[in-house]
């Protein structure tokens, strides 16, 4: 954990030193935070590479749609704290949730191709 608190504050501090962050120093640093379930503290950097223009890469895209679920939870706390409970909860993706990995089409749909899933479009 003190790793990656110093990662952040590495982060946080490249402009003081001539230094933007890129999309690979946000995609590292996205990818670790997720996967140490610090969900809030990738937001932050979601957040900054928006204010800052800064595109997220294929694998930035496969490390987030990995912890979509765990992302889609923390927002719907989230919102449950700001608005509290009469708030409905975000919808978890069908594609996510556990109860469709049994349920798949037999045939691919319309606009996907054969093989190993879906093609996105990025």
């Amino acid at each position: 954990a003190g790793r990656i608190d110093t990662a952040i504050k590495l982060f946080y501090s490249m402009p003081n030193y001539g230094v933007s962050p890129n999309t690979i120093t946000c995609g590292c640093l996205t990818d670790c935070l997720l996967r140490n379930g610090r969900t809030s503290e990738t937001l932050d950097v979601l957040r900054y590479m928006k204010k800052h223009r800064v595109a997220p890469s294929e694998v930035m895209y496969t490390s987030l749609m990995t912890s979509a679920s765990k992302l889609v939870q923390f927002e719907n706390e989230q919102r449950n704290i700001r608005f509290g409970s009469d708030v409905s909860p975000l919808p978890l993706p069908s594609s996510l949730s556990a109860s469709s990995s049994s349920s798949r089409p037999s045939s691919p749909r319309q606009g996907q191709r054969r093989g190993k899933g879906p093609s996105l479009a990025i």
